[in-house]
């Protein structure tokens, strides 16, 4: 199952410390890499941030390991689907704001817009620090 809406708004810090994920309206069968590569754009920020693709690419690569911790094969499947998978979300959510009859939708509409082309103008480094 894919909760669809991994991200900082959708968990509960306690100290700091995450305890609970909350909002599962959009929850539907589909792939880890896919709930993943949301988790990492949404709490990365990719495409507004400041950090560079590396130093994202390294947290990326880090947060694979410790979900796949004590499964290597896992870890690399991850990684190695992760770029398909945040194009996936990427997409959907710009599909679903597209929809949206609302006011803040032309600035949520060019934020996405900005983290699709960061991850394509990207692609290339990310692939190469995700893979080995």
């Amino acid at each position: 199952m894919c909760h669809n809406d991994l991200a900082p708004w959708n968990t509960i810090l306690r100290s700091g410390t995450p305890v609970a994920v909350i909002d599962f309206d959009d929850a539907t069968p589909g792939p880890r890499a896919d709930d993943i590569a949301y988790l990492l754009w949404t709490f990365l920020n990719l495409g507004s941030s400041s950090a560079p693709a590396g130093i994202q690419t390294h947290r990326m690569r880090h947060f694979c390991n410790a979900y796949a911790t004590g499964d290597e094969q896992l870890g690399y499947r991850v990684r190695s689907e992760l770029l398909a998978a945040l194009d996936r979300q990427q997409h959907r959510i710009l599909n679903f704001r597209a929809a949206q009859p609302d006011p803040f939708s032309a600035a949520k509409h060019a934020e996405i817009l900005a983290s699709i082309a960061w991850t394509q103008l990207h692609h290339a480094t990310l692939a190469a620090h995700l893979a080995d």
